[in-house]
């Protein structure tokens, strides 16, 4: 082990207890922080890099060249990081494959830092979600019981086959899937799993939705006047209320190599929320953070695509029909008030609109 900034994620994966098996990961840092541990197998050090979907071009041609490396067997040139597993530690179940296991770590600077570990086991790949302590623990938890909680009739949607709940720790195990992070040509491949989910979804007037309720209480506690004196009037709108994911974005969101979509991380996730408000997600995260678009260049981008023939089609089965102003209004509030993304500049452009 090194003396780095992860020295306590390092202890919190090691455990406790009496040593089980010594492991050597060959690693690739950001800012200092861990970022990816590859296992000395060749076949899991490709699996664990396609765990990782960056959006930047820079992180884009890093995991090019690391994917050369791997091919080329020379990974284990990396920098290594040495880890004792122990009898009371989160991957100790995951030792059937001692040189199989790697994991890719969240955002450091994230209020909880959680984990996406793969190994394999029985000829199987299993990808698990890993918290460790107080929050992190808490929200895989949170999470797997949405995931739990999601209809079964219903494309792309994950597929729990373990969990492991301590006092310590809570993970989560799927079964690893072989594909890559979409790009604007798999648009139609995306908004297709939206639009099954949407055949599944019920009118619900707008004021009666649990996420409405939540702005109100909001608006009621803050002092955001203007803003909501605009988008109550959209209170009688009924629009289609289903499966949610809350962040649809495209690092959530994989493209299988047999040409099917799989849909990640539903730590926002519910079965009765708006429909059409994950696509706009999905417009503004791409705008925002792989285009760098100003405010309203990606309210541009919005309106652009709710005026194409696909568009026009998607927001009438939602029920938003031509109210396309509200839909744009009612999400961003929500995404800014309620699930705590940042969108002060968007607000504004939209107060302007």
């Amino acid at each position: 082990m090194d003396g780095s900034k992860d020295s306590d994620l390092y202890r919190a994966l090691e455990g406790t207890g009496a040593a089980l098996a010594d492991i050597r990961f060959f690693c690739i840092k950001r800012h200092g922080y861990l970022l990816l541990a590859l296992p000395r197998d060749a076949t899991a050090a490709r699996a664990t890099l396609g765990l990782y979907h960056p959006q930047a071009i820079i992180a884009r041609l890093l995991v090019l060249v690391v994917g050369i490396m791997i091919r080329l067997r020379v990974h284990t040139l990396l920098p290594r990081v040495e880890l004792t597993i122990r009898e009371e530690s989160p991957l100790a179940r995951m030792l059937d494959d001692p040189g199989s296991i790697g994991f890719l770590l969240g955002n450091p600077t994230a209020k909880s830092r959680r984990a996406i570990t793969l190994h394999r086991k029985n000829e199987n790949v299993y990808v698990d979600k890993l918290g460790i302590g107080g929050s992190a623990r808490e929200l895989v938890i949170k999470e797997l019981g949405h995931i739990r909680g999601l209809p079964e009739n219903h494309v792309a949607l994950p597929v729990v086959v373990n969990q492991d709940i301590s006092d310590k720790w809570a993970s989560y195990a799927t079964h690893y899937l072989d594909g890559k992070s979409p790009g604007k040509s798999d648009d139609d491949k995306v908004i297709g799993v939206l639009q099954s989910w949407l055949e599944k979804s019920e009118p619900v007037l707008l004021n009666e939705t649990r996420q409405w309720q939540q702005m109100v209480d909001y608006a009621e506690a803050n002092r955001v006047g203007n803003i909501w004196s605009r988008l109550k009037k959209a209170a009688a709108i009924p629009v289609k209320v289903g499966v949610f994911h809350g962040d649809f974005a495209p690092w959530n969101v994989k493209v299988l190599h047999a040409g099917s979509v799989h849909v990640m991380d539903w730590e926002l996730g519910c079965v009765d929320g708006p429909a059409g408000w994950d696509w706009l997600h999905y417009i503004v995260q791409r705008a925002i953070l792989v285009d760098h678009y100003s405010p309203s260049k990606v309210l541009d981008e919005c309106h652009k695509w709710a005026k194409t023939k696909e568009g026009k089609e998607f927001l009438e089965k939602a029920g938003w029909g031509l109210e396309v102003d509200y839909w744009l209004g009612s999400y961003l509030v929500y995404s800014a008030w309620i699930s705590g993304f940042e969108r002060e500049g968007l607000l504004d452009e939209w107060m302007l609109g």
